[in-house]
């Protein structure tokens, strides 16, 4: 065997270690949404995309609303009012102003495989935009417990009209 059959042996061998795994990223993937502007104070229910890239299961532990530097947003600071829910990948994706979506599922113990939905119930008071909005997910997948800051456009855009 010369050294040019093991150079283009060695070459296939580096590139099929590559692509090994990369069809599991372990991480989450969030559908983003145009909103209109909301009414101050009144009850909205976001229901997007969420999807799981990993090979085994997700289980959420919390999800919360944090600034790009992982300071939580809360109702005292931020006026934001919030909770997560899971939902059935079936739900129509959109903004709602009823509970009369069907099941929610609690978030804490919600498993994530593959493709499904998140809702997220919010109340606003006088919010503007923010750039720095993030979704901080802790969860176990694999028996390894994980975070991960989601971006998402529909987070960053959340306004009330004044």
């Amino acid at each position: 065997m010369n050294i040019k059959s093991l150079f283009v042996i060695l070459i296939f061998l580096l590139a099929g270690c590559s692509r090994a795994g990369g069809e599991y990223a372990n991480e989450f993937k969030l559908g983003n949404m145009s909103t209109s502007t909301f009414e101050n104070d009144k009850n909205y229910f976001i229901v997007t995309t969420f999807e799981w890239m990993g090979k085994n299961p997700a289980t959420i532990e919390s999800m919360e609303l944090v600034k790009k530097d992982g300071t939580p947003i809360t109702v005292e600071s931020d006026r934001i009012r919030y909770a997560f829910h899971g939902a059935d990948p079936k739900k129509a994706v959109g903004v709602y102003q009823r509970e009369n979506l069907g099941n929610l599922e609690e978030i804490q113990g919600f498993e994530v495989e593959g493709e499904s939905r998140l809702v997220l119930e919010v109340s606003l008071n006088h919010v503007q935009p923010a750039s720095d909005r993030r979704i901080k997910i802790t969860y176990t997948s694999g028996g390894k417990k994980r975070e991960q800051l989601l971006e998402s456009t529909t987070i960053e855009q959340l306004t009330t009209e004044e």
